[in-house]
């Protein structure tokens, strides 16, 4: 199960990055061709949304720590 949790965590955290990755770089293109925030708002919302989904997967993998350590006390 352990092991289950931590490939899934892993495999989200990688789409993550893509994600991340080209919401920036499509940011930057907005930018630079002053398409203004009714382009770059929806991007800056994609941004966010990632950093949510980021520090959720973070909680849950210090919740499977713990529980890693209750079974190897337990």
């Amino acid at each position: 199960m352990r092991e289950r949790l931590s490939e899934v965590c892993h495999d989200l955290n990688n789409s993550l990055a893509v994600i991340s990755g080209n919401a920036q770089l499509l940011a930057e293109l907005a930018r630079a061709e002053d398409l203004g925030p009714a382009f770059t708002d929806p991007l800056d919302d994609v941004e966010a949304a990632r950093a949510d989904i980021s520090d959720a997967l973070d909680r849950l993998n210090r919740l499977r720590a713990q529980a890693d350590q209750w079974e190897d006390h337990g």
